[in-house]
């Protein structure tokens, strides 16, 4: 097992932290421009599946009253982003499902996301090219499926 000193764990740390930061950073600009936020981009991700998402999943999963869900729903459903249908299944659950337009709004979100944290990390030092490459590595892992 590789081990790290005190020294370097303090390093990748602090750059950790600082590429968090820069990613909350430009994260929350690139939403307020699409006139989003976090929970609306969190749901768009959930819909995003293939059989939607069940809003008392989504409602459970955030821990939120069934009225805040409905606060966060209807505007992104009114825009064209998701879709609402009730549930074969079960006529009173509600399913959300992303549209074509939510699907795009999603890539360009994450298209501009990773085009301003490249801006930002384009320091030529070679330290930061390989930090650069793991975090572009590590962002796209964690892209949900298409």
């Amino acid at each position: 097992m590789m081990t790290v000193s005190n020294t370097s764990g303090s390093a990748i740390a602090g750059a950790l932290e600082r590429i968090l930061v820069l990613f909350n950073r430009v994260r929350r600009e690139q939403l307020r421009r699409r006139h989003l936020n976090g929970e609306s981009a969190y749901l768009l991700r959930l819909a995003a599946q293939p059989a939607g998402v069940r809003l008392s999943a989504y409602r459970e999963q955030v821990g939120i009253p069934d009225a805040r869900a409905s606060q966060i729903v209807r505007p992104l459903a009114a825009t064209g982003l998701l879709l609402v249908r009730r549930d074969q299944d079960n006529g009173r659950a509600k399913i959300i499902e992303i549209t074509e337009s939510g699907r795009k709004t999603l890539a360009e979100l994450d298209a501009a996301v990773e085009k301003a944290l490249m801006a930002d990390l384009s320091e030529p030092a070679s330290r930061t090219s390989d930090l650069r490459e793991n975090i572009v590595r590590l962002y796209r892992a964690t892209k949900p499926p298409k």
